[in-house]
């Protein structure tokens, strides 16, 4: 299921950006990229690392360790859901 399913994303995120291109709006898609590149991409990964680095633990246990006796580790462990699902 990874295979095709990897597949057919690059397949639609190359395809989109193509038509764009040939239909006169590739300025838009390399300024849309780089923003969503700076104000989100790159904070949400200072972000994660910095976590990471203070904690000195593994995903699910950094949230937990910053804020004991709420359920942040869910979100750390939704991190860890997202990179296998995306694997």
């Amino acid at each position: 299921m990874a295979a095709p399913g990897s597949a057919i994303g690059l397949g639609n995120i190359w395809g989109f950006s193509t038509r764009v291109g040939q239909g006169g709006g590739a300025a838009f898609v390399v300024i849309y990229y780089r923003l969503c590149i700076f104000f989100i991409c790159a904070p949400v990964m200072i972000a994660e690392l910095a976590l990471g680095r203070a904690s000195g633990s593994f995903p699910v246990e950094a949230f937990e360790r910053f804020r004991p006796g709420f359920k942040w580790w869910l979100i750390g462990a939704l991190g860890v859901v997202s990179g296998v699902a995306i694997v």
